[in-house]
């Protein structure tokens, strides 16, 4: 049976602890893989402003899982499966640009 990776930002925001976050603009998962490995908890990687595929998306996603670090992904506006897709190849979540609640 899989079993979900513990959020490594949810648990140290239930301990009270301040959680470092890094933001990569970067079309390249070496960025993110030593943003990692420097000890941020959360890497924040960018597909609406950063000219690159999700091939390269996937790569950071990967990467940061090996130093047991969270990825929110900030998707461009689109449909489902844009939204979607970062979550099945493992991000801990994604960032929705432009939402408006409509009263």
């Amino acid at each position: 049976m899989n079993q979900m990776r513990p959020s490594r930002v949810l648990a140290k925001l239930r301990a009270g602890k301040a959680v470092l976050c890094g933001k990569t603009n970067l079309s390249c998962y070496r960025a993110s893989e030593i943003l990692a490995m420097s000890g941020y908890d959360c890497l924040w990687l960018c597909h609406e402003h950063v000219p690159t595929n999700f091939s390269v998306i996937d790569a950071q996603i990967m990467s940061a899982k090996i130093y047991d670090a969270d990825t929110v992904v900030r998707v461009a506006k689109g449909s489902y499966s844009d939204y979607i897709r970062p979550l099945e190849a493992d991000a801990t979540g994604i960032m929705v640009p432009s939402c408006h609640v409509r009263r």
